[in-house]
């Protein structure tokens, strides 16, 4: 059997109780997405790359997926804590959210679960559709798009060093405690890419 990774096992669950608070169901590419989000986040808090603990490759499409979050999904399936609503389409079960609430309790996760809520809890102002839009257009994966390199989020990329440009420029003009005010910023990243042509291009 693959072994799976007890990260991705919990970023799942998380992300699909939040989703279901604003939709009924979810598909595998959502919980990618709030996956990536989240790892956004946390790499605009000092974090390295290595602290996700999972990479994410873009698929045909050119969006962020992460094998170990597919094999999350399947395997929290079979264990009963996600169950199919519809093809491709899945709930989390009154099982999975009692699992969650016991990993909830685990030091080494309280962390990730400000980046996880802060990244989901965009969908406040935004719809899903929307929120992916915007981070189709990020340097990662608008540049990776029209490239044979299929890993995301690799250090000794350029267009990563481009994603830390952004976030430099987001810090000098959001003066906030990041822990606290990490949905601001979350909010403030998705408009500064969406609205302003190059954000961070000619940031030097």
């Amino acid at each position: 059997m693959v072994q799976t990774n007890s990260t991705a096992i919990y970023d799942t669950l998380l992300i699909a109780k939040i989703l279901v608070q604003y939709n009924k169901d979810f598909n595998f590419s959502e919980i990618n997405l709030f996956c990536y989000f989240a790892c956004l986040l946390s790499l605009y808090n000092g974090q390295p790359l290595s602290y996700w603990g999972y990479n994410f490759i873009k698929n045909e499409f050119g969006v962020p997926i992460s094998a170990e979050v597919q094999i999350s999904v399947q395997r929290l399936i079979e264990l009963g804590h996600l169950a199919n609503t519809s093809p491709g389409y899945y709930n989390i079960t009154e099982k999975g959210i009692n699992f969650l609430d016991t990993l909830n309790y685990i030091q080494r996760y309280q962390e990730r679960r400000n980046y996880i809520e802060n990244a989901c809890n965009t969908l406040l102002v935004n719809s899903i559709g929307h929120i992916r839009q915007i981070i189709n257009q990020d340097p990662v994966i608008s540049t990776v798009k029209e490239s044979p390199l299929r890993v995301l989020l690799n250090e000794t990329s350029g267009t990563t060093e481009l994603l830390y440009k952004q976030f430099t420029i987001l810090k000098s003009a959001i003066k906030c405690d990041i822990d606290k005010d990490l949905f601001i910023v979350a909010l403030s990243w998705l408009k500064c890419v969406q609205n302003i042509e190059e954000f961070g291009y000619v940031y030097k």
